[in-house]
């Protein structure tokens, strides 16, 4: 029994020296994570640091209740922090399986300012909070990336439409050039048309007027122009060979 209480002591003391640091602890970590600007919040409602107050309840329906204390890492007043928030967690049973909720949430509150017995709960569940936020980005830099696919299958980038016109062009000034003709007039609406794309709401002839005109020389030019320069009626007269 006296090895007990010596062992006991012993831990006690080493305890008590760790805690006394607690709120440096804490701070650091927030300073290193705010360093990141990361931006992202999380929680783990699975693993709460405290459950109390269990019991059965009548909401909607028949349900088991306990009112929890979780640990995240989210926006409070004072800045991105790690933090803590009361809510009361429900679990009924739904269409023939168990369904959980989390139900009036408190507003989050920094971890530095909760019960000393709470900063302690949760110094274990640091190292789970870098690991929740390391998977949220990743998840988000996913959907990030596919987003940026999407768009780009549906909306063709001005360089490919640019590109896509310029080798058109260029094949026109070749066929030109094999027939011995001097010059070449071109017009806008013909090109599209080679290209694709037009008549149609979403066509590209901004871009295809573009690399009309920025294929021009000296010797080349305007038969016939719209009113606003970039239109279906620009033809441009180009001098062969290029």
């Amino acid at each position: 029994m006296v090895d007990t209480f010596s062992t006991l002591a012993e831990l006690s003391e080493k305890l008590n020296s760790k805690t006394d640091n607690l709120n440096a602890v804490i701070t650091s970590f927030n300073e290193n994570l705010a360093r990141l600007n990361l931006g992202i919040e999380v929680w783990i409602d699975a693993d709460p640091l405290e459950r109390k107050n269990v019991r059965n309840e009548t909401r909607t329906r028949s349900c088991l209740a306990a009112d929890l204390t979780v640990l995240g890492y989210c926006r409070t007043d004072e800045g991105w922090q790690l933090a803590v928030k009361t809510a009361t967690k429900i679990e009924y049973t739904e269409n023939g399986g168990l369904r959980e909720e989390l139900v009036d949430e408190a507003s989050p509150q920094p971890l530095l300012k909760a019960a000393r017995q709470v900063r302690l709960t949760a110094i274990p569940q640091l190292p789970r909070i870098v690991s929740e936020l390391e998977g949220r980005a990743r998840a988000l830099l996913i959907s990030f990336e596919q987003a940026e696919q999407m768009a780009n299958q549906l909306l063709p980038s001005a360089r490919s439409g640019a590109e896509a016109f310029h080798e058109a062009l260029e094949k026109l000034f070749q066929d030109a050039a094999r027939s011995d003709e001097s010059s070449i007039e071109v017009n806008s609406g013909e090109l599209h048309r080679i290209v694709g794309g037009y008549p149609a709401p979403n066509h590209n002839m901004p871009v295809c007027c573009s690399v009309m005109r920025a294929a021009m020389k000296d010797s080349d030019s305007v038969v016939a122009e719209p009113p606003s320069g970039r239109g279906a009626s620009l033809k441009i007269r180009y001098m062969l060979p290029r």
